[in-house]
């Protein structure tokens, strides 16, 4: 050969891996990406708090705290540090943008991990699926694990998969050869950093454990030593530890890690029904409907075809996206027991769609590779495949785009103000609901911050502890109202939130021996029955603190719900189930305002004020109110 030596160049095994449709995404692309992605979602972002669970894990990240349970650490420390690094905006504010870069980078790993794999325009494919899709949109628009949670088990995916597919025999005699000692350590590192990060997806959110059957189909064939492993799980475990040191250990501690109030293997146990074949057949529906409407048309068709392309191009990944699919789709909705037929209980489940549309979306760019292959006849590979990927991305954002928009949704922001309005300082208030409970305590301690200024809007702030002026707010069903009850000072007026006649009973506040009297979202608790016989005449009135005003209960019950403000942006029109929620929560408290007249008044206007408090109530949420 003329002096020339020839290097003979092993050829990885295409039966083994999947093939490389096209050159490796670009770094531009990718950062385009990611900013088009990011940039829609900072636009649709909650301005403030959200319903449901936001505003307490806001709280827990302005404060270094923990959230209701399991406590949430890992939230808590990374939104702490980026409240500290990023200066724009209230706390809320910054971790709805938070939650946004945690998507953004989640739909960007899974257009890199199908790209990689099955070719650029597949990768854009899936990643705008996802990153467009209902569930990953809306979880990343306000202060929620559920975007870190996708952005997790992408990640973890990617690791695993390791770009080429399991080794052939003969790579594993190169990795065992002191020659494939590198190749070996990269190995290596793969499954420690896979490990930690398995172990703080736990910790982020506990379902993350239904990955693992996807997980060890992947790394089966890679032979890494335990002790290479499961230090690093333990690591990431150990941030646990977080919430027993904040609590201060003990019960309280231990109920909050296992989630024993909601039940420790139940995702919400009221809402769990016995098991049948037709509650089976309910949520089975109920995951099918749901991913047709996460989901565009598009998306669902590739994704069909991208099954099949997985099976016969990477069984391997094809088969861990099936073990995903599987786990937390029907395997955790069936685990659920979920009665569906209310639309609450519809909506706890909506987070469970996340990870099924992330396998969904994967499938769909394989399919994109499948039809542009097969679809020569009509256009080359590389500009039908570009079509498709543009397809599924235009649809998606053009179909989702109206239902995720919450820039002016100030709902659960609005509810909380109008609670601190009419819960005056020094008081104490009971509260049943997420919303309600968890916007008064961040709004409460926004209020208390050492720098009136705006210390828990910089992110440094701590509440002051013991003023007179604090409002006690406690969850009428959570631990630390079993510790306060008994020691509550009973000097400071008491309000009640939300709570329905059979806690009140429970309590002793429906008539035995205290009093409700409705002021507007709220009820405050008197001594004696506030709607004696004599009420509508001029000497039957009490002192202000104890009896309604002189012109009567229903000018004091008037001007309390003149101060309850609720902006109804696009998102309430459009019904979406976390605003609805906030809508609900008015609804209820006519509702309870036309009980309480209904039960303890007795004046001659008793009957038309309870009545207009129930046709309140149905003209706010007919769904759930029907008038007699």
């Amino acid at each position: 050969m003329g002096g020339h030596i020839l290097f003979h160049k092993e050829l990885p095994d295409k039966t083994a891996s999947a093939p490389h449709y096209s050159p490796p995404v670009g770094a531009r692309v990718i950062a385009a990406f990611f900013f088009a992605v990011f940039l829609s979602y900072v636009a649709t972002a909650y301005p403030s708090i959200a319903p449901r669970d936001g505003a307490d894990l806001a709280l827990a990240a302005a404060t270094a705290g923990v959230a209701h349970p399991p406590g949430y650490p890992l939230f808590a420390v990374l939104g702490k540090s980026w409240c500290a690094v990023f200066p724009l905006g209230a706390v809320a504010y910054r971790l709805n943008v938070l939650s946004a870069l945690w998507g953004s980078m989640a739909a960007t790993a899974l257009f890199l991990l199908v790209g990689r794999a099955a070719g650029p325009w597949a990768g854009l494919a899936a990643g705008t699926g996802l990153a467009w899709s209902l569930p990953l949109w809306k979880f990343s628009l306000f202060a929620d694990v559920y975007s870190l949670h996708a952005l997790l088990v992408v990640g973890l995916l990617s690791l695993a998969s390791g770009g080429s597919g399991p080794p052939s025999p003969k790579a594993q005699d190169v990795l065992r050869s002191p020659e494939g000692a590198g190749e070996r350590s990269s190995v290596d590192r793969r499954a420690a950093l896979s490990a930690l990060l398995f172990g703080l997806g736990i910790v982020n959110h506990q379902t993350m454990a239904l990955l693992a059957p996807a997980l060890l189909w992947l790394w089966r064939r890679e032979r890494v030593g335990w002790r290479r492993w499961v230090p690093y799980l333990a690591l990431g475990l150990a941030l646990h530890a977080f919430v027993w040191i904040r609590l201060g250990g003990g019960e309280l501690a231990w109920r909050t890690l296992l989630r024993a109030d909601y039940g420790i293997f139940e995702l919400f146990g009221p809402f769990s029904r016995p098991f049948g074949a037709a509650l089976a057949g309910r949520l089975m529906a109920h995951l099918g409907l749901g991913l047709f409407a996460a989901l565009c048309p598009p998306i669902i068709v590739l994704a069909a075809l991208g099954a099949w392309e997985l099976g016969t191009a990477d069984r391997r990944l094809g088969a861990a996206l099936g073990l995903a699919f599987l786990a937390f789709g029907p395997v955790y909705f069936l685990a659920t027991r979920f009665d569906v037929s209310g639309w609450v209980a519809r909506s706890v489940l909506e987070p469970a769609f996340v990870v099924p549309a992330i396998a969904a979306c994967a499938a769909a760019g394989f399919g994109v590779a499948w039809v542009a292959r097969r679809g020569e006849w009509l256009l080359e590979e590389a500009p039908l495949a570009c079509c498709l990927a543009l397809l599924c991305g235009a649809w998606s954002l053009a179909g989702h785009f109206l239902a995720v928009d919450h820039r002016d949704d100030l709902a659960a922001y609005d509810y909380g103000r109008s609670l601190m309005r009419l819960i005056p300082e020094g008081a104490s208030a009971v509260v049943a609901g997420d919303t309600a409970l968890f916007s008064l305590k961040y709004l409460e301690a926004q209020r208390r911050a050492v720098r009136p200024a705006g210390a828990l809007a910089e992110g440094r702030g701590a509440p002051q502890a013991g003023s007179a002026r604090d409002r006690e707010i406690v969850g009428s069903a959570t631990p630390e109202f079993d510790g306060w009850a008994p020691r509550r000072d009973k000097s400071r007026p008491l309000y009640l939130v939300g709570l329905g006649t059979a806690r009140m009973r429970q309590l002793g506040v429906w008539g035995n021996p205290l009093y409700p009297w409705p002021a507007g979202l709220v009820a405050r608790v008197l001594p004696e029955p506030p709607f004696p016989a004599n009420a509508g005449k001029k000497d039957g009135i009490g002192p202000p603190a104890t009896r309604p005003p002189a012109g009567g209960a229903s000018d004091s019950e008037t001007a309390a719900w003149e101060v309850c403000a609720l902006r109804r942006g696009r998102a309430m029109r459009s019904r979406d189930s976390y605003s609805r929620d906030v809508l609900f929560s008015f609804s209820y408290a006519r509702y309870l305002s036309g009980l309480i007249r209904e039960s303890f008044d007795t004046g001659p206007r008793a009957v038309e004020a309870a009545r207009n408090h129930f046709l309140h109530a149905v003209s706010m949420a007919p769904e759930d109110y029907v008038l007699d």
